[in-house]
């Protein structure tokens, strides 16, 4: 007789979310050029590869951060593999920052 309604609760999130504007880095000429282009890529919503190619110690993260910030700002997902795990730590270290 009576009438029920189910009513969902959602999950309490695992982590806070991502404030992508904080600690903005000191990009080199390059690296903001590759950023944009990243970001750029990101804003078209369409499926792309890229391969950024420098030394060790370049920045290369740095550029792949400004990507991930773009696509969390969009509400998409980012899943991010790393080459090798013994860089898993410093690496989260690094993002967490």
């Amino acid at each position: 007789q009576g009438v029920f309604e189910t009513v969902m609760i959602p999950p309490r999130p695992v982590v806070a979310a991502p404030d992508t504007g904080y600690a903005q880095p000191s990009l080199m000429p390059d690296q903001r050029d590759a950023a944009e282009m990243l970001r750029s890529n990101v804003a078209a919503g369409a499926f792309g590869v890229t391969l950024l190619d420098g030394v060790t110690g370049s920045g290369k993260t740095e550029v792949y951060f400004e990507a991930v910030a773009a696509a969390l700002d969009r509400g998409k997902q980012v899943l991010i593999l790393l080459p090798e795990i013994a860089l898993t730590h410093a690496f989260l270290e690094r993002f967490q920052e």
